[in-house]
């Protein structure tokens, strides 16, 4: 399968409501003398779960970073809800419901589990919920409410328990837990995830996954970087594989292992496809 018939076989499994939320346009990034990404084309889609696959070395996290505006592309184009972002900023995208998470859980450890989902809060809608931190007891009615919500956002990947304790504290899966709290308080309208499951256990995986799927279902665009293929073919509803910095085949799952170049591209790397 090519690149462009792929394309076809995914956009025909698209109901027609489902616009493009997040596109980039042939995308290219060098790196001194090293060409990281080249003529890179795909799209994101609300209520779907993307996938974006290909060996290592192949572009993956650096395609993330230029959707993200970690990086700045040579040339090409991101455009958000058909909007050109190219000159926004990591943070300013973020305002705008653009969320890439790394494959490190970033949280803020001094913080208490309960903080660290009430600071992303701040950053989405607009008001402090550094002032929410700062003086529970005189917490405005909006901010109380905003606590609230952080409440519930920490019950509902179990951590409520754990909603005083610094996040220092935290196991690692916990830590990834709050990490995708964080997401959920942050409502974001596109959602990058690179590599959420890297070194979990199984139970964890099982549950990160569920997430994952409950973001699309609430309406969020979510492009996931994974080396894990069961978990790939569980939740994406169409997939991107990347070969040495360009998008070479595009489908659903079932698609793209009948694909030669995809299953060429894999040759050698260990990975079942």
């Amino acid at each position: 399968m090519t690149s462009s018939q792929g394309g076809a076989a995914a956009d025909a499994g698209l109901d027609a409501g489902d616009g493009c939320v997040l596109e980039a346009q042939q995308l290219k990034k060098r790196f001194g003398g090293l060409v990281a990404v080249q003529d890179c084309s795909l799209s994101l889609r609300s209520h779907r779960v993307t996938g974006l696959i290909g060996p290592n070395g192949a572009g993956k996290s650096t395609v993330l970073d230029l959707l993200s505006g970690v990086e700045r592309q040579d040339d090409g184009h991101v455009l958000l809800r058909g909007e050109s972002i190219d000159r926004m900023s990591t943070h300013a995208r973020a305002r705008r419901g653009l969320i890439r998470t790394f494959q490190d859980p970033r949280v803020w450890p001094y913080l208490t589990t309960l903080e660290n989902v009430l600071v992303v809060g701040d950053a989405k809608s607009g008001y402090s919920g550094w002032a929410a931190i700062l003086r529970h007891r005189r917490a405005t009615a909006r901010q109380a409410a905003n606590i609230q919500r952080a409440v519930d956002v920490l019950s509902a990947v179990e951590l409520e328990h754990m909603r005083d304790r610094r996040a220092r504290e935290l196991s690692g899966g916990q830590a990834r837990l709050l990490a995708f709290a964080r997401l959920a308080m942050a409502n974001p309208e596109v959602v990058l995830l690179d590599e959420p499951l890297a070194g979990v256990n199984p139970i964890l995986a099982d549950r990160l996954l569920e997430l994952i799927r409950g973001m699309a279902e609430r309406g969020a665009a979510v492009l996931l970087v994974e080396h894990n293929m069961e978990a790939i073919e569980r939740v994406c509803d169409s997939v991107f594989v990347m070969s040495e910095g360009r998008v070479i085949g595009t489908g659903t799952w079932e698609e793209l292992r009948q694909s030669e170049a995809v299953v060429e591209a894999y040759l050698g790397t260990g990975a079942r496809v």
